[in-house]
């Protein structure tokens, strides 16, 4: 929902001022799905907004459950024809979290995801991006879910900080308690290393999570896997951590995909160590590595063995590095991390 436009709308019809409230609160708890449902508006204002104030931004195409019931891929038709996807995972006990998209495609390029081979094709609005949460919420009371969403995580289609002017409104929209109230240490953001947009993000947002996908220890093979670094170069990357840890005193978190005899051997590990030490050396305890499983969609990279990520591990430990092996989600679905992409998923007559 476009809460201004529909703010602006209600002004000019000279309805009474809580009148919005009334709207928003229906539409945000996701009990409703259309205006006939919103029952405390009159019936004529109810057909005008159908037509000047659509409900949500999007259409439901398709929803893929995996048996455990763990986690939901629902792929979205935007008003152009446009596809999105988006992600509801259950990490933990009693923890939910969205994965949602801020851009159609993606234009880093990455050479191990999925959403980087369908290009690029646009940015999302901010409706269109936090209409996302209002899809899962309307989701669950439709299908009377016993879930409660705790957390939101910008990891899904599109590079935020390409986006940044929506995305910074929508996270807005997100923790704004007269909208969707969610606290902003339960959002996340993750970048591929766009330098200014961290920076930015960093004063804006200082209580937001930052996550960096990192996934190489040098510049050079960062450059390979990313031809963002070429642009953003690891020693520009690493200063910009350095801002974000001296501003907000938080945890900042790097994500790290291994590839077999790719980034993923001893001297790898050794050299993500000495980087992580060299840099941060006070505000280590602030470092968290997580390492991911690599979920294959090309044949030239492929996912590095137990045994390297369990090695892996051993070594950043020896560093005194927080580390996790992070549980790969949504797999089944084919919602886990790098695999979302709708190339493969045009409806007829777009």
């Amino acid at each position: 929902m476009n809460f201004p436009k529909l703010k602006k709308f209600l002004q000019e019809k000279g309805e009474p001022g809580y009148r919005y409230n009334q709207i928003v609160s229906d539409v945000v708890s996701g009990r409703v799905n259309s205006y006939e449902d919103v029952f405390t508006i009159p019936k004529r204002l109810r057909e005008e907004l159908k037509e000047i104030v659509p409900l949500s931004s999007y259409s439901l195409k398709d929803i893929k459950i995996s048996k455990d019931k763990k986690a939901y891929k629902a792929l979205l038709k935007l008003f152009d024809g446009n596809l999105i996807e988006t992600v509801l995972l259950n990490p933990k006990p009693e923890l939910w979290s969205i994965c949602i998209s801020c851009q159609v495609g993606y234009a880093m390029n990455c050479s191990f995801c999925a959403t980087g081979k369908m290009g690029f094709i646009r940015s999302m609005t901010t409706e269109e991006i936090c209409d996302q949460i209002l899809f899962w919420r309307q989701y669950i009371a439709s299908n009377q879910l016993k879930i409660h969403i705790s957390n939101i995580v910008y990891m899904g289609m599109g590079e935020p900080f390409a986006n940044k002017e929506e995305v910074f409104e929508s996270i807005r929209w997100s923790t704004d308690k007269n909208l969707y109230g969610f606290g902003q240490r339960h959002l996340s953001v993750s970048t591929s290393g766009i330098v200014p947009g961290i920076k930015e993000f960093t004063d804006t947002f200082p209580q937001v999570n930052l996550a960096i996908s990192l996934h190489a220890p040098t510049n050079e093979l960062r450059q390979e896997l990313m031809p963002v670094a070429k642009t953003h170069p690891l020693d520009q990357l690493v200063t910009a951590m350095q801002y974000y840890i001296a501003k907000t005193n938080r945890q900042l978190f790097i994500e790290y995909i291994l590839f077999e005899g790719k980034n993923d051997q001893d001297k790898h590990a050794v050299a993500l160590g000495n980087l992580i030490t060299d840099n941060f050396a006070k505000q280590k305890h602030l470092i968290h590595v997580n390492l991911i499983v690599y979920n294959p969609i090309q044949a030239e990279l492929r996912a590095a063995s137990q045994e390297r990520v369990t090695r892996f591990k051993q070594i950043l430990e020896q560093f005194r590095i927080a580390v996790t092996i992070r549980k790969s989600l949504g797999q089944e679905v084919e919602g886990a991390c790098g695999q979302l992409s709708t190339a493969s998923k045009k409806l007829p007559g777009i």
